[in-house]
C-alpha cells in the first residue's frame, strides 16, 4: 500500500480510528512502521514484550498458540482493517500469541508511545477498542479448545516431554557412514531408558557403548555392516539382566533421522515401500548421509517388521521459510531452482507425537540445489528432487 493511502485506509476500513481527524491520521501514518510479512513468517512471538498495535493494511493474519500435546491451536483471525495487540498495550502483559501471517500480508506498526498519546488520549477510540477486546475473549473463551491454549501456562507448552494417551516404548536412530546412534524411550516409566552407539562400522574395532538401566557396558564385535549392528544393538535391549523390552515388538514405532527429504519430504513421514523409493532418488543430494541413512531404515524394518517406521528430515526444519529466502534469482533459466537449508533433526521430538505422523506428500517435481552448509568445499549439484 501507498503510505500516502494510509490515512483514508484507517478511517475507511479500521473502526478504531473512523472518528479521527485528518491531521491525527498523518500523524498515526507518519509514525507509525509498514512492514510486509510473508506467508508463515510471524510479526509477534509469545512472550514479547508488547511493542506496537499492529493494523492489517493487506492479506491476513492469524493469532496461534502451543495447544495440547503442543500442536498448534488457531485463536482469532485478523483481516485488513483489523488490529491486534491491544490488550498487551494496555494491561502491559508480554505478548500471550504468535501472530502469524496467512497470506502475504501489510502490517502498519504504531509504536506503543504513539498510541497511548494519539490513540488511548480519544475517548471514542479508547471505547471502541475496550469494546473488541471483550469481544475477542468471549469469543475464544466460548471455544474450550481455544481458551485452553490461550490460557496455558504449562512448563512444557511445546508438547516436548515424552507423553502419550497409552504407554508407548519408542526407539530412535541417527545413522551414520560408518556409526549408529540409538536412544529407546519408554513413556511411561523414566527408568526404563537407554541410548548407545556402535561405531567403525564395516572397518576393524567396531564397538558398542550401551547405556541402559544398569549403567554402561562396552563391547568389541566383529567387523560387520549395518545388518550385524542392528543384531547386536537388538542384543543389547532385549538382554533379559540389563535389556529394556523383552521382543521387538513390544516397540511401538520407530523414528529415524534422514538428512535431506528434497521439496518433497517436509515434515515427518511414515515410511512406505513407496517413501523408500523416492528417498533412494534423493540420495545424490546427500551422497554422503542420505544412502546410510535408508540403510539403517532397511535394517530397523527388518529388525522391527511390526513397529511403524517414521523419518523426519534435517531439510524440514527450514521448509516454512518464504520464497524470496530459498529461490533463486534465475526465473529465465529455472524459475523453480531452489535452495536447502540443513538443521540437525535430533531435537524435533515432538514430531513423533501421536496424531502429528503425515502420509508421504507427492508434489510437482522440483529442481533443487545441494547446499550442504556443514561441508561448504563440496561443489553443489542439480538433481530432479
Amino acid at each position: 500500500m501507498n503510505p500516502a493511502e494510509i490515512p483514508s485506509f484507517l478511517r475507511e476500513h479500521a473502526s478504531h480510528f473512523q472518528d479521527f481527524s485528518d491531521q491525527r491520521l498523518a500523524e498515526l501514518a507518519a509514525g507509525g512502521r509498514v512492514v510486509s510479512v510473508e506467508a508463515g513468517v510471524a510479526t509477534a512471538h509469545i512472550g514479547d514484550d508488547a511493542g506496537f498495535l499492529g493494523v492489517v493494511l493487506e492479506g491476513e493474519l492469524i493469532a496461534t498458540a502451543p495447544g495440547e500435546g503442543g500442536r498448534t491451536a488457531e485463536l482469532l483471525r485478523f483481516k485488513a482493517g483489523e488490529t491486534f495487540g491491544e490488550l498487551g498495550l494496555m494491561t502491559g502483559d508480554k505478548v500471550t500469541a504468535d501472530i502469524v501471517a496467512a497470506t502475504r500480508a501489510q502490517v502498519l506498526e504504531i509504536p506503543v508511545e504513539l498510541f497511548r498519546t494519539a490513540v488511548l488520549s480519544e475517548p471514542a477510540a479508547a471505547e471502541r477498542i475496550s469494546k473488541a477486546v471483550a469481544t475477542r475473549l468471549r469469543e475464544v473463551i466460548a471455544d474450550p479448545a481455544r481458551s485452553a491454549a490461550a490460557l496455558d501456562r504449562s512448563a512444557d507448552p511445546h508438547g516436548l516431554r515424552l507423553h502419550s494417551e497409552r504407554p508407548q516404548k519408542l526407539l530412535v536412530f541417527n545413522c551414520g557412514s560408518s556409526s549408529v546412534k540409538y536412544s529407546f524411550f519408554d513413556t511411561a516409566s523414566d527408568t526404563s531408558q537407554a541410548r548407545g552407539m556402535i561405531g567403525r562400522i564395516g572397518t576393524s574395532g567396531t564397538r558398542h557403548i550401551h547405556h541402559g538401566p544398569n549403567g554402561e557396558t562396552t563391547r568389541e564385535l566383529p567387523g560387520g555392516g549395518y545388518a550385524d549392528a542392528f543384531d547386536a544393538l537388538l542384543a543389547a535391549l532385549t538382554d533379559p539382566r540389563a535389556g529394556v523390552i523383552r521382543t521387538p515388538g513390544e516397540v511401538s514405532a520407530v523414528g529415524h533421522r534422514v538428512v535431506h527429504g528434497g521439496g518433497r519430504f517436509t515434515e515427518a513421514t511414515l515410511i512406505t515401500d513407496g517413501a523408500m523409493a523416492h528417498l533412494e532418488e534423493l540420495s545424490p543430494l546427500a551422497p554422503l548421509h542420505n544412502p546410510v541413512n535408508l540403510a539403517g531404515i532397511r535394517e530397523a524394518r527388518r529388525v522391527f517388521p511390526h513397529a511403524p517406521q517414521v523419518a523426519v528430515f534435517d531439510t524440514g526444519f527450514h521448509h516454512t521459510l518464504p520464497s524470496y529466502a530459498y529461490l533463486y534469482q534465475l526465473p529465465a533459466i529455472c524459475p523453480r531452482l531452489r535452495r536447502h537449508v540443513l538443521r540437525l533433526a535430533r531435537e524435533d521430538r515432538g514430531s513423533c507425537a501421536p496424531g502429528r505422523l503425515r502420509q508421504p506428500r507427492c508434489d510437482q517435481r522440483t529442481a533443487v540445489v545441494r547446499e550442504h552448509l556443514a561441508r561448504p568445499k563440496e561443489r553443489p549439484h542439480l538433481y530432479p528432487g
